[in-house]
């Protein structure tokens, strides 16, 4: 879709034009709604990236990605009352992904963010951290924290970001 290359590239204005234009020819295209407000929200058009979400997910209600980021953005807008409707059923897509072995599309901060669940928080995050290190076979990277211990026996912990970008955060020590 030219929409996500446009967003790619930071042609935010462009890829919502295309997404719009997805949507009219066929509007019960959910991905196109989805991808619309994810460039809405790097607009930091929150409102109109909500709307563009609630519509995907009437769409295709097992839209897990989509429901990832619509409870993100609830919760930054405070919307409690979206967010108690939207929680759950991110809650049931989140378990039914991992009870069957798939990839979650909920983000691990998200989760542990809205959830009190630490069995739940702790099966996400492993499963996450395993998918990523599969990835990381070919390269022959080590997930290894043995290097880091100290004389002490301590681990030295570093900040990782969800992304894996480096964020004014985690210079906060």
């Amino acid at each position: 879709n030219m929409g996500v290359s446009h967003q790619a590239l930071g042609n935010l204005d462009d890829a919502i034009d295309c997404f719009e234009k997805a949507t009219a020819l066929n509007p019960g295209y959910a991905a196109a709604y989805y991808n619309m407000g994810v460039a809405c929200y790097l607009k930091n058009e929150l409102q109109r990236s909500i709307g563009c979400l609630d519509k995907a997910v009437a769409l295709k209600p097992d839209y897990s990605a989509a429901y990832n980021q619509l409870v993100s953005l609830l919760q930054k807008t405070c919307d409690w009352h979206g967010l108690a409707e939207s929680e759950p059923i991110l809650d049931r897509l989140t378990r039914a992904a991992l009870a069957n072995r798939q990839t979650t599309a909920e983000a691990v901060f998200l989760n542990v963010s809205r959830c009190a669940d630490p069995a739940l928080n702790f099966k996400l995050a492993s499963r996450r951290s395993a998918e990523i290190s599969e990835r990381l076979t070919h390269i022959k990277m080590k997930m290894s924290f043995e290097e880091f211990r100290t004389a002490t026996g301590k681990i030295i912990l570093g900040y990782f970001s969800e992304d894996f970008r480096d964020h004014p955060v985690g210079h906060l020590t």
